[in-house]
């Protein structure tokens, strides 16, 4: 377990770097959106607590509503 939270964790900052230094939004918000769900994934593995599942879900939830309203934008920015 502790190797799975260590990859997800390196490729969590290796997202959040790219969220910082790519120029471009459009390339710049699939990171966004993997930096979410690895977020995600690291509150559901790490901390050992019964009310744990329902905060990476509602973490899911939103972050899953952002990705939607990510994937608009790209779409609105393709129209352009």
């Amino acid at each position: 377990m502790d190797y799975l939270l260590l990859i997800i964790g390196v490729l969590t900052v290796y997202a959040s770097l790219m969220v910082v230094f790519t120029g471009e939004r459009r390339r710049r918000l699939p990171y966004l959106n993997a930096m979410n769900f690895g977020i995600t994934a690291l509150i559901a593995l790490s901390i050992q607590h019964p009310l744990t599942g329902a905060v990476a879900l509602l973490y899911f939830i939103f972050s899953t509503l952002e990705s939607n309203s990510i994937a608009s934008t790209i779409d609105r920015m393709r129209e352009e």
